[in-house]
């Protein structure tokens, strides 16, 4: 039997460790056997993976720059109606860290420069136009926060509001 086999580690393990049967043999094989698959398939991949990053094939660009992008659509049908522009309650829901600032975007290529989002920090838009501002404000609105800031149907005026003020634990 040790003259049929080809020098490698299966060769060498029955070498060191000779079986007691013939079944244990046949384990002892399927196992190096799966072994070898599972190198040669980790091989495949990884000069499969080594491929493509080095010449990655270019991607059409699914929306080109040319294109005026679709404005974004609003994820309520109803909104409270507001007693101070958007602009002010983002300042106050800032201040309160109610909503985190989202990441700086990069202006599109065909954006209005009149026009710039202090929400997004880019152009395009007004913080007054800006859906996802609209959408976020809507949510601390049904959260429970800024309900001074909500036009009642008594038509009062707007009142000064403050927002939850963070606990501040003294260390005296």
């Amino acid at each position: 039997m040790a003259l049929t086999l080809q020098p490698g580690p299966f060769a060498n393990n029955v070498y060191l460790h000779p079986p007691a049967s013939m079944h244990e043999l046949k384990l002892r094989a399927a196992d190096y056997v799966r072994m070898e698959e599972m190198q040669t398939l980790h091989t495949k991949f990884y000069n499969d993976y080594a491929a493509t990053t080095a010449n990655p094939t270019p991607q059409p660009n699914p929306r080109p720059d040319t294109c005026p992008r679709e404005p974004r659509q609003p994820r309520f049908t109803r909104y409270a109606p507001l007693t101070v522009a958007r602009s002010c309650i983002l300042d106050e829901a800032l201040q309160a860290d109610l909503i985190p600032p989202p990441r700086k975007t990069t202006t599109p290529p065909n954006a209005d420069m009149t026009k710039y989002c202090r929400y997004h920090r880019n152009h395009g838009h007004t913080i007054e136009e800006c859906k996802a501002l609209q959408d976020k404000i809507e949510e601390l609105v049904r959260a429970g926060h800024f309900r001074c800031f909500i036009r009642r149907d008594d038509h009062s005026s707007s009142r000064t509001c403050h927002p939850p003020i963070r606990s501040q634990t003294s260390f005296t």
